[in-house]
């Protein structure tokens, strides 16, 4: 995947940013990317790491409701 793609183009899974962020890290610890490009690749690494973590709040925040609903349930139920 391009590390120049755009900030608009964020994959649709964690996995899947997380392996094109390991792509670029890669690529950057490689040393062969010319400056502009290692930029590029810098600034496309720092809005996946951002969605990563708002893709892992989402998840946290589902399994908090999760286990809320959970002791909910069964306190209503009496167990």
């Amino acid at each position: 995947s391009d590390v120049c793609s755009s900030d608009l183009d964020l994959p649709d899974t964690f996995e899947k940013a997380v392996a094109e962020l390991e792509a670029i890290v890669q690529s950057m610890e490689s040393g062969s990317l010319a400056l502009e490009q290692s930029l590029a690749a810098y600034r496309r690494g720092a809005a996946l790491a951002a969605h990563c973590r708002r893709l892992l709040t989402e998840v946290q925040q589902q399994v908090r409701d999760w286990a809320l609903w959970r002791d909910c349930r069964l306190a209503l139920l009496g167990k």
